[in-house]
């Protein structure tokens, strides 16, 4: 909620910039990196026990790319962003319920919380139609396709009431928790795709170098897994440093 509040502060701050006439812009071809912050909110639809209910949560995670902005491919104002990145994100869906444990040889109502951790990495290519602005602004917009590298999951049972209650081990020490299941996500999606919007702002330091802030929203359309979906738009925002590889004047 924060994040798409942010978003869409930056987005209504910006606004008069861009009904302002601009002078003659410089058409440019740029070559350069950028990074940021992306946050959104995952769901979690498992209707197997021990969960068979949705539950959401919040994903926040850094991300860096690669920038080429070719001007002009489509008439005389619209260019051509070619992003590639890469990005690693974690999660935790978690509840908490009532269980039946033996202790001291006598059954003991316990809380327990169950907790499904994820961990994945995705390498994403954005192809976006860049319509530049007066002043400087630019808007772009268009198809994004992500490969996840990997895509892990660790259900955990945790005893958290009474203090001394402990799940049936072994060892007395690790009584507190148990792992139910780690490792690969099953039927996980290898392919992801989506599509992009982005607002940037295009400051120059000297002749050849360009600084880039950005703010973004991005929907996929491609589940993770049959349990696993984005619910929602991502947001985000960072910054692009550019090398300026050429430009000619603007009409």
């Amino acid at each position: 909620m924060i994040g798409r509040r942010l978003w869409w502060y930056c987005v209504l701050a910006l606004l008069p910039a861009l009904t302002q006439r601009g002078t003659a812009q410089q058409f440019e071809t740029l070559l350069g990196a950028g990074g940021g912050y992306e946050t959104g909110t995952l769901r979690f639809d498992n209707p197997n026990p021990p969960f068979g209910q949705p539950i959401l949560s919040n994903a926040g995670y850094p991300e860096g790319h690669l920038l080429l902005w070719i001007p002009r491919l489509a008439g005389d104002v619209v260019g051509t962003q070619l992003r590639v990145g890469w990005h690693r994100a974690k999660s935790t869906f978690a509840f908490s319920q009532d269980i039946l444990v033996l202790q001291n040889g006598a059954g003991v109502t316990a809380t327990q919380t169950i907790a499904y951790d994820l961990d994945f990495e995705m390498l994403r290519a954005e192809l976006l139609a860049a319509l530049e602005l007066p002043a400087g602004f630019a808007i772009g917009a268009g198809p994004t396709v992500g490969n996840y590298l990997a895509m892990n999951g660790r259900l955990t049972h945790r005893t958290v009431t009474p203090p001394d209650t402990r799940f049936p081990s072994p060892d007395p020490d690790n009584g507190k928790v148990i792992t139910a299941s780690e490792g690969e996500v099953k039927d996980r999606s290898h392919v992801s795709l989506g599509a992009m919007g982005s607002l940037m702002y295009t400051l120059h330091i000297g002749d050849r170098l360009a600084v880039i802030p950005e703010v973004h929203a991005r929907r996929e359309f491609t589940d993770l897994s049959p349990y696993l979906s984005w619910n929602g738009f991502i947001f985000g925002g960072g910054l692009n440093v550019a090398w300026v590889l050429g430009s000619e004047p603007g009409r």
